[in-house]
């Protein structure tokens, strides 16, 4: 069973005209987990005139903070090769 947790961004992006790109970069997710993301279009008095159907994305791993350590090499057959480290 996993755990769900809700994180609500209320962050607006201005309407700035049809046949535009919209863009928001949400930040603060932890990495390598799974999220689903819904957009909600406003009124301008902040009603919602829709909500699309829910989006899944998971985020990016980051770069290590230190090299590998411990890298061993293993040829289990003549044909592949198994890299370990920690």
């Amino acid at each position: 069973m996993g755990v769900h947790v809700t994180i609500h961004f209320s962050q607006i992006v201005p309407y700035v005209g049809d046949n535009e790109d919209y863009s928001q970069t949400l930040t603060g997710l932890l990495v390598g987990l799974p999220y689903q993301i819904q957009i909600q279009a406003l009124d301008r008095n902040s009603y919602v005139l829709y909500t699309t159907p829910d989006v899944s994305a998971q985020s990016s791993c980051q770069a290590p903070t230190h090299p590998p350590v411990q890298v061993a090499l293993d040829a289990p057959d003549s044909r592949h090769v198994r890299v370990t480290w920690r």
